[in-house]
């Protein structure tokens, strides 16, 4: 439903922009059409155009950080939808109005970006194995760490993930949910 929504909006935008920005284009459009598109679609030129227009934006934008941030940016994203669409269709309306769907689709996005959270950003762990230890999860394996790594391997424990006490936690939640006992408090739920 919020999909198709979404895609109504699109439609009646580009629907209604296709005619207003037609008038405003049409004189330009021959203009460009005879001269400027035969001299854009020679590969070198065209690839020359876009490597001199990324490097005007990321000049005249001097805030960034670093490489995501300019390719983020809702300029980048504009100029590249109407190099893209340009190049595809040679129709300059065409690419005005996927740039603007475009740029307004990621704006729409952003502000939903923003409502969306996270209900977690950690693995969630049971909350009877907070306090185990280490330890104890090498009790479990009466302290064969072959024995017990081989099981914690087949269990799905990422590999990544070594037995400390900040992650023992973590590693007896994943042991009961395999019906494997850690202790008293963290046992799998009957």
């Amino acid at each position: 439903m919020y999909l198709t929504n979404i895609f109504f909006i699109c439609h009646v935008i580009y629907t209604s922009m296709d005619k207003s920005i037609e008038k405003m284009v049409k004189p330009v459009e021959k203009v460009f059409r005879d001269s400027v598109i035969p001299f854009l679609q020679q590969p070198v030129i065209f690839h020359y155009v876009k490597i001199i227009s990324v490097v005007a934006i990321v000049c005249s934008l001097r805030r960034f950080e670093n490489v995501s941030q300019i390719l983020c940016h809702p300029l980048m994203l504009v100029f590249s939808t109407f190099l893209s669409v340009l190049s595809v269709t040679s129709d300059i309306r065409q690419a005005v109005i996927a740039s603007i769907v475009v740029y307004v689709m990621s704006e729409f996005m952003k502000i939903y970006k923003e409502k969306m959270t996270l209900i977690s950003n950690t693995p969630d762990i049971y909350q009877g194995c907070k306090n185990i230890k280490a330890a104890d999860v090498r009790k479990m394996f009466n302290d064969d760490d072959e024995s017990m790594n081989k099981i914690l391997y087949e269990i799905g424990v990422p590999t990544n993930v070594t037995l400390t006490d900040d992650s023992a936690p973590l590693v007896a939640t994943y042991l009961i949910n395999n019906r494997r006992n850690v202790s008293d408090t963290c046992a799998p739920p009957i």
